[in-house]
């Protein structure tokens, strides 16, 4: 399962999705439109001169997701889920042990929770300079083909 601790999916061809946990929906801001977000910022700062943005591309459930996988690979995946209370124990040792993988399996917990769940987000405030988001089904086929790594460098 790894080290994290996290679910872990796996289909017949190896491919391992986002690792998610529970089942309310979570807020996904995916590496293209986070890049779109920061253009969009900076096209117009008078809209968000010292403001703290919370920004999303999609808000989805894990099981939307794990179902976005399924479609794209045309494949039945295997789920292993971790209880919170495992991942909050690990989280500990990890920072009982000064482990920089810590600050990961945190920010994973907060998600898992519900935490970066807004009820509203500054995406309007942007929409004039936005372009279009990614979707979640633009973002598995990205995940799939190899992750975002390669329109950044």
């Amino acid at each position: 399962m790894g080290r994290s601790g996290f679910a872990q999916c796996q289909s017949k061809s190896k491919f391992k999705p986002p690792k998610s946990r529970c089942q309310p929906p979570q807020a996904h801001p995916v590496g293209g439109s986070v890049g779109k977000f920061v253009a969009a910022t900076i096209k117009s700062p008078e809209l968000s001169f010292g403001k703290a943005l919370k920004v999303q591309s999609f808000v989805v459930t894990p099981n939307e997701v794990l179902a976005e996988y399924e479609k794209q690979t045309e494949s039945k995946w295997d789920v292993i889920k971790t209880p919170l209370d495992e991942i909050r124990a690990l989280e500990m040792s990890l920072w009982a042990q000064a482990e920089p993988q810590a600050t990961l399996v945190t920010l994973r917990r907060i998600w898992a929770e519900g935490g970066t769940l807004y009820a509203e987000n500054d995406n309007a405030v942007l929409e004039p300079k936005l372009e279009r988001l990614d979707t979640l089904e633009d973002a598995v086929k990205k995940a799939l083909a190899g992750g975002y790594k390669n329109d950044t460098f």
